[in-house]
């Protein structure tokens, strides 16, 4: 069953990053040489995890193989006593029975959330600008996010709870900001966000606290739901539900984009797929289908800013702004961002590959309108025209890219046409 930290194996992964982590310390401390890393058993918990939900899905119980396959990649990971007690508990999901338990008999399973670690600059009264956090959600280049309730509220165990993201002054910013430009841009930014109206698509905004010490805060709605990028892991997706999920994020940026404002990191990761009801994920081919939402706004704003967006999907300003100026439209790198997204929904594959950081910023910087990639989609019989429409979403000059509002008509118009009745995901 799915929580709001995702499943038992998700957090079993989070919990494996996080020992493998203080063994890798330990180990340099010490001048061992072994020098454990999380790499290999994440992915293979993240395959296991998509095997048991097929199998629950589709009564297959031959789960053997992907057991196996993780238990092995963990090995690789831990120390051999860990590994071992690790893999003989994943043994033991075959046997599992496969409908659950009544209410009393299930034993509580903490939060994964509880078990990270609380960064070491956090108060230790746990408040930030009015708000008590919680436990961390995650953390990454832009920032570290936590769940929070109002400071006055946090003994209220039914009070809202909240999405609060401290940004990170670090990476690219740090290389072309002083802290003190960088805290003066996200006051400017995090200001317009106050003037976004309220969508169904987008998460609701709080507020936010240049002055919060000892860190500026960005408060926004907490959306419950798995990530787009669960969904595309699992292959939990059909035609008509990818284009209804590429419609529904793009009226979110339209919204953003009215107001003058771009999004700036749209990737898998930061839409929220909201069930009705909060149902979770059904099983594929059922109705009815989510509402995404956009979330994780901290590097939203109207101007394009160093290293900001993803690799899979960072516009070439976002890469190179000394090329391309300091006057580039925020909303065409959204554009850009949602036409690599687009092409990974319709293919089950990302436009842009590389197995280094570098090579994938050299394949955004080189292109001339389109990888590649793309080529065989302008050979697709039945899918013609979608290469042509992303192709003028990721024109290397931002000035002569699609807005967002001609994309969004030009890919529901051929979704009708051609697309909702094909199989997905396209292939070659």
């Amino acid at each position: 069953r799915r929580g709001d930290d995702g499943t038992a194996l998700d957090r079993l992964a989070g919990a494996i990053t996080y020992a493998a982590r203080l063994i890798a310390g330990a180990t340099r401390r010490t001048g061992l040489r072994e020098v454990y890393s999380p790499s290999s058993s994440t992915r293979g918990l993240r395959k296991l995890d998509s095997w048991v939900e097929r199998a629950l899905l589709e009564k297959d119980e031959s789960l053997s193989t992907a057991t196996a396959v993780a238990a092995e990649a963990i090995r690789q990971d831990l120390p051999p006593l860990f590994a071992e007690v690790v893999g003989r508990v994943l043994l033991r999901i075959g046997r599992l029975p496969r409908d659950m338990p009544d209410a009393g008999d299930v034993a509580y399973v903490p939060r994964a959330g509880h078990h990270m670690p609380l960064p070491p600059w956090l108060p230790p009264s746990r408040i930030l600008g009015g708000f008590y956090v919680l436990r961390p959600i995650g953390t990454g280049g832009g920032g570290s996010v936590f769940v929070a309730r109002r400071a006055e509220e946090r003994h209220e165990e039914t009070a809202e709870t909240f999405a609060l993201k401290v940004p990170a002054y670090n990476g690219a910013a740090a290389h072309t900001l002083s802290e003190e430009e960088f805290l003066r841009l996200f006051r400017e930014e995090a200001g317009a966000l106050l003037t976004l109206p309220a969508h169904k698509n987008l998460a609701g905004f709080v507020t936010f606290d240049a002055g919060a010490k000892p860190k500026p805060i960005l408060v926004m709605e907490l959306v419950q739901g798995p990530t787009l990028e669960r969904l595309l892991d699992k292959r939990a997706m059909s035609m008509p539900l990818a284009l209804s999920i590429l419609d529904g994020l793009a009226a979110g940026l339209e919204a953003m984009h009215a107001a003058g404002i771009g999004h700036l990191d749209v990737k898998p990761s930061n839409v929220i797929l909201r069930y009705p009801d909060d149902v979770g994920a059904p099983a594929r081919g059922s109705t009815p289908s989510p509402t995404p939402v956009l979330v994780d706004f901290g590097l939203a704003g109207r101007k394009v800013r160093p290293g900001c967006g993803s690799p899979y999907y960072g516009a070439p300003e976002v890469w190179d702004t000394a090329a391309f100026g300091d006057r580039t439209d925020p909303r065409a790198t959204d554009v850009y961002a949602f036409s690599c997204l687009a092409y990974e929904m319709l293919t089950g594959k990302t436009l842009f590959s590389g197995d280094a950081l570098p090579v994938l910023i050299a394949a955004h910087l080189t292109h001339q309108d389109g990888p590649e990639s793309l080529q065989w989609l302008r050979r697709h019989r039945q899918a013609q025209g979608l290469a042509e429409i992303l192709s003028l979403g990721l024109r290397r000059d931002p000035r002569k890219r699609l807005t967002l509002s001609e994309v969004r008509i030009s890919l529901a118009e051929l979704g009708r046409k051609r697309l909702a009745s094909l199989s997905w995901p396209l292939r070659n």
